[in-house]
């Protein structure tokens, strides 16, 4: 028992106990004080390295606010063009633009004007004549006469083509315009169409991004005073043309570090060239972005002045580098997401507005005929038409006989190819002129241009027949018949309006129906 009490104590001097008992106390002592020594010494290295590093940070947000400026000219741009090729194929607009009637023009363009500003933030709606003389404004009705001399007009009138770009105005707002020439139904070019929005819509885009305060500078030597004042005064914005050495906001400053900001002329005289830097007021810390703005011609004409307010992560990165890293990092992370979900917002916007542009073709999906909106407005030109002269033409409307039966016994997928079997055998039955749609499930109506309800009847009964004698495969070795029944009518003295002429021809399918179907009747 006494000889392991003395192997114990002999343990408790062993080397390996020595190591225990002070060198590891003392490596960890001497670790915590070089850790206490970086801390301290990062204390005060902090503010070069909060600076440098905010600094990089916001070159790549100045970086990435220009790209996405760019991105968004281009991107509003298509969406535009996109919009003025489905206004130019519209015969009506381009034969009232034809008789540069500014009441006409002004009566059709109006309510399509506000749709086009609502849906799509168009501000500015142009029309001018072959010497770039203003016909009609559409969004300012009571200015016109003056000759359009913009850069985007002139290249449009040189190149015969679409021009865009952005442009400073006069009251010191910038806009995208995008201007084309027009041209009637023969080719003949009658005048320019221009379409613009206000690049304010942007700015907001990339206010929600990035989470700051961002305001448009306009440069003094672009503008004149008096013209600048009273576009203020009409826009009802009280800026102080002398509050910045030389330039002037877009509207009212409220935030008082940009406030604060512009009345140091001393420090900002060379600041609008582009550059990052930071800003103290009041113990807080800020950082100030200038993004240079150029237009068509290049030239330097605004800055976008972008604020962020960084006082807490100031704060944060004075008290540890391992905090000051996490911060980074999540602010790093939070801004990528931030961006890349608002990249994904406006590729998703893009995409509906394309979806829009695709669905103003007007087709049925499944038929690949002309939908009910298109029969409308169509049956609308011609009743006007009719109204105006002799002009004489006839509805055709088609009805599949007991096309419910078809579904219920083999289904709809059965159905749809019964369907646009049978949109073929209409379409290839009529002429290019005609106008065949789809009017409802397994109705159709045809407006056959400058014929007679004898003439409609002939095709009529070739569509019946041709359809009757059709044997459809719908799939599994199955094969169907199936029969249409027809009402004709035709404009005249009793059928003023679309409801009537319309109506007649659906009585005249009534008629066919209770005479046993597969038969046309003539209203």
């Amino acid at each position: 028992m006494e000889n392991n009490h003395n192997l114990s104590k002999k343990k408790l001097h062993t080397p390996s106990a020595f190591r225990i008992k002070l060198i590891i106390p003392s490596v960890f002592f001497i670790v915590t004080i070089l850790f206490l020594l970086t801390i301290s010494l990062f204390y005060f290295q902090s503010n070069n390295q909060n600076n440098n590093i905010f600094e990089k940070r916001f070159t790549r947000t100045k970086s990435i606010s220009g790209d996405f400026y760019k991105y968004n000219i281009e991107s509003d741009a298509k969406a535009i063009q996109a919009i003025m090729t489905s206004l130019r194929v519209s015969k009506e607009l381009s034969s009232i633009f034809a008789t540069k009637d500014r009441k006409k023009i002004l009566e059709y363009v109006t309510p399509l004007y506000i749709e086009l500003n609502h849906d799509y933030n168009i501000t500015h709606f142009y029309f001018s004549d072959l010497n770039r003389v203003n016909i009609m404004r559409a969004h300012a009705p009571d200015r016109y006469g003056d000759t359009i001399n913009r850069v985007t007009t002139l290249n449009s009138e040189s190149n015969r083509s679409v021009a865009y770009g952005v442009e400073l105005g006069k009251l010191g707002t910038l806009t995208l315009r995008v201007v084309s020439p027009w041209y009637s139904d023969d080719g003949t070019q009658i005048g320019y169409f221009e379409l613009g929005m206000e690049i304010d819509h942007i700015i907001s885009r990339l206010e929600r991004i990035l989470d700051f305060n961002i305001e448009l500078f306009i440069h003094k030597q672009y503008l004149q005073k008096d013209t600048w004042n009273e576009g203020m005064a009409v826009l009802g914005r009280n800026i102080d043309w002398q509050q910045f050495d030389s330039l002037v906001p877009t509207k009212q400053i409220i935030n008082p570090i940009f406030r604060s900001f512009i009345n140091s002329k001393d420090e900002n005289k060379t600041f609008f060239g582009g550059s990052i830097k930071s800003y103290k007021k009041d113990g807080s810390t800020f950082w100030l972005l200038s993004v240079p703005i150029s237009d068509i011609e290049g030239r330097n004409v605004a800055n976008l002045l972008m604020l962020a307010d960084t006082t807490f992560e100031t704060d944060v990165t004075q008290k540890t580098i391992i905090t000051v890293g996490l911060i980074i990092f999540v602010l790093a992370s939070l801004l990528l997401i931030a961006f890349l979900r608002q990249i994904n917002k406006i590729i998703t916007h893009i995409a509906l507005e394309e979806s829009l542009l695709n669905k103003m073709a007007n087709k049925d999906s499944l038929t690949n005929l002309y939908t009910r909106r298109v029969f409308d407005e169509s049956l609308r030109r011609e009743i006007k038409r009719s109204e105006s002269s002799k002009y004489t033409f006839s509805i055709l409307l088609i009805d599949i006989d007991h096309f419910k039966n078809v579904n219920d016994s083999y289904g709809h997928h059965s159905g749809d190819i019964a369907l646009k079997i049978v949109s073929k055998i209409i379409l290839d039955s009529c002429r290019d002129t005609d106008i065949v749609c789809r009017y409802g499930g397994e109705e159709f109506i045809v407006i056959a241009k400058s014929r007679d309800s004898q003439e409609v009847k002939v095709i009529a009964e070739r569509i019946r027949e041709s359809i009757q004698s059709t044997t459809i495969d719908i799939g599994n070795q199955r094969l169907i018949n199936i029969t249409i029944s027809a009402g004709i009518s035709s404009c005249g003295d009793n059928k003023s309006n679309d409801f009537n002429i319309v109506a007649a021809a659906d009585r005249a399918l009534y008629r066919a129906k209770s005479a046993g179907r597969n038969c046309i009747r003539i209203a």
